[in-house]
C-alpha cells in the first residue's frame, strides 16, 4: 500500500497548474532529473505566455518516462495513484 499523499499534485491539477503538479511528483519521489526538466518547462512557459504545442509532446514523454520511474522504484499501485493525480 502507498505511503505517499498526492494531495497538493492533485490541487495543482485541479488549477490548472499541470506541469508544477509533475514537478511536485518529482520532488515528492525526489527525482532530480525530472525536476530540473519540469523547473526548465515552466520557465518556457512564463516566458511564452502559454506552453508552446512541441513542449506538451516533450511534458508528455517526461510524464510517461517519470511514472515508469516510480513504479520500477516502489510500485505499481504508486504508479497509478500518481497517475490519478496528475
Amino acid at each position: 500500500m502507498s505511503t505517499h499523499d498526492f494531495t497538493k499534485i492533485a490541487e495543482l491539477t485541479a488549477n490548472n497548474d499541470h506541469t508544477m503538479a509533475r514537478h511536485a511528483l518529482a520532488t515528492q519521489f525526489d527525482c532530480g532529473k525530472f525536476m530540473r526538466i519540469f523547473r526548465a518547462i515552466e520557465a518556457i512557459r512564463d516566458e511564452e505566455g502559454h506552453l508552446p504545442e512541441e513542449m506538451w509532446s516533450y511534458q508528455r514523454s517526461c510524464t510517461h518516462r517519470l511514472i515508469q520511474y516510480i513504479e520500477t522504484r516502489w510500485d505499481k499501485e504508486t504508479a497509478q495513484q500518481a497517475i490519478q493525480a496528475i
